[in-house]
């Protein structure tokens, strides 16, 4: 995958160099990226090229990571990541998640969360991922009470071959804006209007938090839940596992994102869908459960705060969301047009 030919900004080898591959910024800053917590399946040296070509600049900086045999890099090198920025003066203004897989739970019980949260929170940084890194950003809500936003990942969202321009355009959007309504033109079965705290993820790595002191109790909320590969039994079961648990009941609405289930039928029934779990749910939990949101292991991707008030309005064939009292960076000084891919 080859990385961008507009722009002659060298790319550094040596991994203790900063990169400053685009000129998206008319002024220098502290702002940046942190190393990305990721698993490493195959060799994302390229990728993590082309997408730093994309997304980093004199104000988002890159600190490029060594390759470990299991994740993107050690433990100990993604904790160091993290906790240095105690001791340190500048603060990023992002730090984004490389890609999901499996790992960041492992980080949790070693996160010095009383310190780092509020030199987080006084920073107005903005921390973004999805996926496995799900489970960082339940532990700092619950542990440090710091929101954050379920958004693309450097590798998979930024240097992919073509990235989404609705992905890249709601997340320059998000995060520069002090609100954001997001609408979805989908089917509701549930109609009405509500308000809460917005937060979830990943409904895997959320329930495998279940009992721990990293996951976040939370009522009164507005539970958001994406996942793929999951038959449909499966998503059920975890579903199940919260309901049983007390976390629905005390939610006000479930918001589902994309479950990449498609026309997938479950393995030991095929009449068993995705929209038969949700029947079943919306039935024992008695609060509205809303679809369509348009966030998942997909192409397309908006930006989702997470941790922050929200309130929505439903109706049978349109759900709207708006977002508020989040961290976000004004826009002066970038050149939005370098990081925005035509229209796809």
């Amino acid at each position: 995958m080859p990385s961008p030919s507009n722009h002659q900004s060298p790319i550094a080898d040596d991994s203790s160099k900063r990169i400053f591959p685009l000129d998206l910024c008319a002024n220098h800053s502290h702002r940046g990226l942190l190393r990305p917590i990721a698993r490493c399946g195959a060799n994302r040296t390229r990728a993590g090229t082309t997408a730093t070509g994309r997304i980093s600049s004199h104000q988002y900086s890159c600190h490029p990571a060594p390759l470990s045999t299991v994740c993107l890099s050690t433990d100990a090198e993604r904790l160091n990541d993290l906790n240095q920025l105690i001791a340190h003066q500048d603060i990023p203004g992002k730090i984004l998640a490389g890609r999901g897989g499996y790992g960041a739970v492992r980080l949790l019980p070693q996160l010095d969360y009383a310190r780092l949260c509020p030199l987080l929170r006084e920073a107005g940084t903005q921390i973004i991922g999805y996926s496995d890194f799900t489970a960082i950003q339940l532990a700092l809500l619950a542990q440090g009470q710091l929101g954050s936003f379920a958004g693309p990942m450097v590798y998979g969202d930024f240097g992919c071959r073509q990235p989404s321009h609705y992905t890249q355009e709601h997340f320059i959007g998000v995060t520069t804006q002090a609100s954001w309504t997001l609408s979805c033109n989908s089917q509701q079965v549930d109609e009405g209007q509500g308000e809460g705290l917005f937060w979830g993820g990943n409904l895997s790595v959320l329930c495998s938090l279940l009992g721990s002191p990293y996951f976040p109790d939370i009522k009164g909320g507005l539970l958001f839940l994406e996942d793929v590969g999951e038959q449909p039994y499966r998503i059920e079961r975890m579903l199940q596992q919260l309901y049983l648990s007390g976390v629905l009941g005390q939610q006000k609405a479930i918001f589902m994102g994309d479950f990449g289930t498609g026309n997938m039928t479950d393995a030991y029934d095929s009449n068993y869908t995705l929209a038969t779990v949700i029947a079943e749910i919306r039935q024992i939990c008695k609060i509205p459960v809303f679809t369509g949101i348009p966030f998942g292991h997909t192409h397309h991707k908006t930006t989702l705060p997470l941790g922050f008030p929200a309130s929505y309005q439903a109706a049978p064939d349109q759900l709207t969301l708006t977002f508020s009292d989040y961290p976000h960076h004004c826009t002066q000084g970038l050149n939005l047009s370098a990081l925005l891919t035509p229209n796809d």
